[in-house]
């Protein structure tokens, strides 16, 4: 049996408290195999931990069984648990750019051995660059300036006493603005999960050092007061910034505040020190990547979830 780290055990815990799960192993490889309750039709495969392309059927094949029994009608992957992890297959773009924080990764000839066992691209992404930072922070500017004309406010996080109240705030934005299937069999997971989402200890809130994750994290706060949106920057070393996440509630949806936020984050990223910024896993002719094509970023790396009738 293949050991799992400690935070692996939990996640998986936190998972079966709601949804179904189960582990495959063969001759050294694994993978996890899950359904969630939000999708029942739907079972999914991801943690892939095999070495040669020859490995894959056999491992996908065990899953693919227990999934039918199960009642999945099919297949999606790589997803680990949810699609709260890292999930897709990288697909072009390998080279490109190190790997980032919170992406998925995997050899370069997974996406062929997905189609061979008879998985197709169902949905699409890419990563951007913006290799002139000072350049698209101006051209953003005017969006940050009308949200804030109109009363908005954006803050960094507050410092280790208040760290649990903003991570529960950030869950609630994503909670209330995430929403399957524009954000893909997306589905609210509870404080408790999303600690261990983020890597973080359940007692999350009074230790100064887990805050350093978050310095490049904005909170949008409402004329009264609310935390209604959120930009979340990763520093990836070297000058190199990665926009993680936007999001922004029903109710300030069309303000303008998605594309302040967009301007914050690379206000961000330059009094960071950084001088490039990731647009990261934007699904191809999605809100962000009109965004990002705005400003003549180019694609630097693609992605794929695939499919399968079971």
């Amino acid at each position: 049996m293949i050991a799992l780290a400690p935070i692996e055990l939990a996640r998986d815990a936190a998972f079966l408290r709601y949804g179904r799960l189960r582990r495959f192993e063969r001759d050294g490889t694994s993978l996890v195999a899950a359904i969630h309750p939000a999708f029942p039709a739907v079972g999914t495969v991801g943690d892939l931990a095999v070495e040669s392309p020859d490995e894959v059927p056999g491992l996908l094949g065990d899953a693919e069984r227990w999934l039918r029994e199960q009642g999945a009608v099919e297949v999606q992957g790589p997803i680990s648990r949810h699609t709260w992890y890292p999930f897709r297959a990288v697909t072009d773009g390998w080279d490109a750019l190190p790997r980032l924080s919170g992406e998925p990764w995997n050899a370069p000839w997974l996406p062929g051995a997905l189609v061979t066992a008879g998985y197709a691209p169902l949905v699409e992404s890419v990563t951007t660059l913006s290799e002139s930072l000072d350049v698209m922070s101006a051209g953003l500017a005017p969006k940050r300036r009308r949200a804030e004309a109109a009363g908005y406010h954006f803050r960094p996080m507050a410092g280790p006493a208040g760290l649990a109240s903003d991570l529960a705030a950030i869950l609630s934005v994503v909670n209330r603005s995430f929403k399957a299937p524009e954000n893909h069999l997306f589905a609210p997971i509870d404080l408790e999960e999303f600690l261990l989402v983020l890597g973080l200890p359940p007692a999350a809130g009074n230790a100064a050092p887990l805050l350093e994750p978050f310095a490049g994290v904005r909170l949008a706060e409402s004329p009264t007061g609310d935390v209604c949106g959120f930009v979340y920057v990763t520093l990836e070393g070297q000058g190199l910034g990665s926009l993680k996440t936007l999001a922004v509630v029903p109710e300030h949806a069309g303000s303008g505040l998605g594309g302040a936020l967009a301007a914050v984050a690379h206000d961000v990223g330059l009094s960071l020190g950084l001088i490039a910024m990731a647009h990261t896993l934007m699904v191809v002719d999605g809100a962000a990547t009109s965004l990002s094509s705005v400003g003549g970023c180019p694609v630097v790396r693609r992605y794929a979830v695939y499919g399968k009738a079971l």
